[in-house]
């Protein structure tokens, strides 16, 4: 369990707050980078330096109950946290009907928390600290996913190859014969 890189709990039911947190996921899960806790009922992330992840890369929060900048303030504690997501959270909810508020407002909001996290911290909510869209996939899916590349092209450079005929001719070859 010590080794454990990656650990969803998102979902759960009942949800999870901040107490349950603390208990059921142990800071001494040294090696963790991948922790996803999305759709629970935390509020917070606790702001203790017993509860730290230092391997901890990429953190889902989307959809829970956290409403301010302050409440992660915990997060400081994760020296190597590259992507934190907090979307549907009501820190990242703009809605005041005023686009122009709504845009300063969530260009506050992204500032703040790139001033309080990290220098490590490059990615919020699935963009850069530009605001540009990023686009992000698991690190295992990828090799997987490079690997079926990899056979897709081995496969399709053998289609694409001309075949002979009875011959000993390629077909197309024979046809520009004819």
């Amino acid at each position: 369990l010590i080794n454990i890189e990656r650990l969803t709990l998102a979902a759960m039911k009942p949800a999870l707050n901040v107490t349950q947190l603390q208990l059921l996921v142990p800071s001494s899960l040294l090696h963790l980078r991948n922790l996803d806790l999305g759709d629970n009922a935390i509020s917070s992330w606790p702001n203790n330096a017993n509860f730290a992840f230092p391997a901890l890369a990429r953190l889902k929060l989307a959809n829970n109950k956290i409403s301010s900048v302050e409440d992660i303030e915990g997060l400081k504690h994760c020296p190597k946290l590259e992507m934190l997501d907090l979307f549907m959270n009501p820190v990242s909810s703009f809605a005041t009907g005023n686009a122009e508020e709504d845009d300063k407002a969530k260009l506050l909001y992204r500032a703040s928390v790139f001033a309080l996290l990290p220098s490590s911290l490059v990615v919020l909510d699935d963009c850069d600290k530009d605001g540009n869209e990023v686009e992000l996939e698991d690190s295992d899916e990828d090799e997987s996913d490079e690997e079926d590349d990899e056979e897709e092209e081995e496969e399709t450079s053998e289609d694409d190859e001309p075949q002979p005929d009875d011959e000993g001719l390629p077909a197309k070859q024979k046809r520009m014969e004819e």
